[in-house]
């Protein structure tokens, strides 16, 4: 079910609306927008040149704004993260990045069907993530039968979006245990 379709307006109904609350006209405009702008020639890939050049210049200014693991500093990982941009063509990679992730349903899309996983599936959620909410990966995993049909769900406690840059002892952990039970 879509979430963001359809809303009674209910306080606890606002929580549970994911990627964005039915009534956010703004965001539902602004991805609209992005979905038609990147398919245009030419102006696709100044869109993307342009949005992923803001979000470069902020990550080599203050680096990541999460909690870096052991005693790298954030502006160390955010590194990580602007290597890529120096690749060649990195500027096409993530206009067909977009493209497929709009055709395929983007941020509203209910994600892969149980037949298409394999057997065993371990998802690691952090509970503070600001981009997917915890109910949401939590949700996912009921949909796809839970633990009863090998899908495996670990909520990791104080962690947001990427558990393995914030706890990857804990997420180590958590996959070495998954690892094992899948044997």
């Amino acid at each position: 079910a879509n979430n963001a379709a359809i809303s009674d307006g209910s306080p606890e109904e606002e929580d549970r609306q994911w990627p964005m609350p039915a009534d956010n006209i703004g965001q539902i405009l602004r991805i609209a927008y992005t979905s038609a702008i990147i398919r245009v020639p030419g102006i696709g890939i100044s869109y993307v040149r342009k949005f992923t050049e803001k979000q470069a210049e902020e990550l080599r200014k203050y680096g990541v704004t999460y909690p870096v693991p052991y005693d790298e500093s954030p502006i160390t990982v955010a590194q990580g993260y602007l290597k890529p941009l120096e690749s060649r063509d990195w500027d096409l990679g993530i206009l067909e990045h977009y493209k497929a992730l709009i055709s395929e349903g983007g941020l509203l899309s209910p994600g892969p069907s149980r037949e298409s996983l394999p057997k065993h599936v371990l998802i690691i959620q952090g509970d503070e993530d600001p981009t997917v909410p915890a109910w949401v990966a939590e949700a996912y995993a009921e949909a796809q039968g839970g633990e009863s049909s090998g899908v495996v769900y670990d909520e990791f406690e104080g962690v947001g979006h990427l558990p393995m840059e914030q706890d990857p002892r804990r997420f180590v952990e958590a996959v070495a245990r998954h690892c094992d039970l899948a044997r």
